[in-house]
């Protein structure tokens, strides 16, 4: 008699002995019920990589974690035979059998077996479980349940298929966006982009804007007014960056101007030269990263002004010297 005859409530009743005695060539014949019928105790007497197909859909919530040796998971299960798990059996994977899942099996999951995840178990996902998982499957994948290791997996292939734009501007926190490698963040959307939270995009680091944008150097403008004994200055600075994605300009002139003044007298005789750290709302652009204005107004206003300064942009971080100046009408 062949091991298919054997009602399931028999096989379940087998003992770890007969069960470890049954031949290689007999796994054939065994069947999706007798697999259900076994117990969480007695499944590490059976091969799991021996079992037909059709057999495999025969783990269970309650007798999966009983496959207790991690190189089922991570050597022995073949990727097709681990697609062919249920969703709740595969739901009831602990932790550590979740992490023994090698790259490639981990990719051929199922949307179904992906999203059966619990929250729970997230953490045992790693860098290369996640870098091997296709752009078509990332809808499944919670990302803001990623523990801070598997950022990194996240990959210029597959970061593109994170459809819901909540994920931007909601659920990934600014910390969490660090994280992701410079490579990924270069490969989004302009429309990924655009959904990114204000803090988000403050967060990003130097690496992740230089990978996604060119940046021209920033460049300072000056206005001047003459009225009354008394100059009065705005200072701009523009900074204009282009997504290496799309070649779209995305970004012009930032900041509000700075107003000041300074007091000459209708002679025109020298005046003591006035220096002093201009405050900047730097808030306006994400690529700001420090300005610091030094203005030094030349002595003799009605002749003319200058003003330096050091800018500091994301994408180029060494700090960069800005300077003009203003002469008054002829």
């Amino acid at each position: 008699m062949t091991i298919s005859n054997v009602d399931p409530t028999t096989f379940a009743n087998y003992t770890i002995d007969q069960l470890l005695a049954i031949p290689p060539d007999e796994y054939s014949n065994i069947t999706e019920a007798q697999i259900s019928a076994l117990s969480k105790e007695k499944m590490h007497a059976i091969h799991i990589d021996w079992l037909s197909n059709s057999a495999l859909a025969g783990l269970t919530a309650q007798n999966i974690t009983g496959i207790t040796d991690p190189r089922y998971f991570s050597e022995w299960i073949w990727p097709e035979q681990m697609a062919l798990i249920s969703k709740k059996a595969f739901a009831a994977l602990e932790k550590t059998q979740l992490a023994a899942i090698n790259t490639k099996s981990f990719a051929a999951l199922t949307v179904d077996q992906l999203l059966s995840i619990s929250d729970k178990n997230y953490s045992a996902i790693s860098a290369a479980q996640l870098s091997a998982v296709p752009k078509d499957k990332m809808h499944a994948i919670h990302i803001d349940w990623l523990s801070d290791s598997a950022w990194a997996g996240l990959t210029a292939q597959n970061i593109t298929g994170i459809t819901d734009p909540r994920y931007f501007s909601e659920w990934i926190w600014p910390e969490q966006i660090q994280l992701i490698r410079p490579s990924a963040i270069a490969a989004l959307t302009d429309l990924q982009f655009s959904a990114f939270s204000r803090a988000s995009l403050d967060a990003l680091t130097p690496q992740q804007v230089a990978a996604r944008f060119i940046c021209e150097l920033p460049t300072m403008g000056l206005e001047a007014k003459s009225q009354n004994n008394q100059l009065s200055l705005g200072l701009s600075i523009t900074i204009k960056e282009t997504s290496k994605q799309s070649a779209a300009q995305t970004s012009d002139s930032i900041g509000e101007k700075i107003e000041t003044s300074l007091n000459f007298d209708a002679a025109g005789n020298e005046s003591v030269p006035k220096c002093y750290v201009a405050q900047w709302d730097a808030s306006a652009n994400k690529l700001l990263q420090t300005l610091s204005l030094n203005e030094g107004f030349n002595a003799r206003p009605a002749v003319g002004v200058s003003v330096m300064g050091e800018a500091s942009v994301l994408s180029a971080p060494s700090t960069h010297l800005v300077s003009t100046q203003w002469m008054p009408a002829a």
